[in-house]
């Protein structure tokens, strides 16, 4: 696999730029349930606070098929004062995959980049479901961090973080709520980042298009923050 891509801030201008070629290695048992199976991919890059736009290009080697996959990001300004909670994007999964299941690799793996990576905890990694597609019988995991909430007045190493989730449907009616969930622990691989998780089963909703609206709450700091994914 090729891999090719470009991020470009809101003046259009490419700051940074990657480039990886992987080769899969399968046994008999992976290659028999190719057609069935998905592969992950992911690389790290370093930008500034702003605004983003990404854009990458994967190519199959052997057939030749390509891909294109565009998204926008914000990476937020954490030195700026805001009355507004920063976060991270959401990421939306239905998956976690133990970090030796791998099957290919550009650069060798060291334990510094398993540290620095916010999908991996432990020795299990998030597997981003991009296209937010589900299954109605997956249990769906919503992750992201908090970056800036206010310490516990008793214990400095502490926050506490209320976020409640709703989905709506396509006529505006909440289907599903949960919550207020409570993350207070700080996670030592990112600077004053809360981790916040959320899992729920999909068995109870009908199949359609949803809208998830998070309301996130810094208890001690009164900040709050209300992201809104389709």
């Amino acid at each position: 696999f090729d891999f090719i891509g470009n991020v470009m801030d809101e003046r259009k201008q490419v700051v940074s730029q990657l480039r990886d070629y992987i080769h899969v290695k399968l046994g008999a048992t992976e290659a028999e349930k190719l057609a069935t199976r998905n592969f992950h991919y992911d690389a790290g890059i370093t930008v500034s606070p702003g605004r983003y736009h990404m854009r990458f290009l994967v190519r199959e080697g052997q057939s030749g098929k390509m891909g294109v996959f565009d998204a926008r990001f914000t990476v937020p300004d954490l030195a700026a004062d805001s009355m507004t909670l920063k976060t991270s994007s959401i990421v939306w999964s239905s998956q976690r995959e133990m970090l030796k299941a791998a099957v290919g690799s550009a650069e060798q793996v060291t334990r510094k980049i398993v540290t620095a990576n916010p999908l991996i905890t432990g020795d299990q990694k998030v597997i981003p479901n991009i296209g937010k597609v589900f299954r109605r019988g997956q249990n769906v995991y919503v992750d992201f961090d908090v970056y800036d909430a206010a310490p516990d007045p008793k214990n400095a190493n502490a926050r506490d973080v209320a976020v409640k989730m709703s989905l709506f449907n396509q006529k505006g009616d909440k289907a599903f709520e949960v919550g207020p969930v409570k993350a207070t622990q700080l996670v030592g691989t990112r600077p004053d980042a809360v981790p916040v998780q959320i899992q729920f089963p999909l068995k109870g909703l009908a199949p359609g298009r949803y809208v998830c609206q998070l309301n996130v709450i810094d208890v001690v700091g009164r900040k709050f923050a209300f992201p809104r994914t389709n």
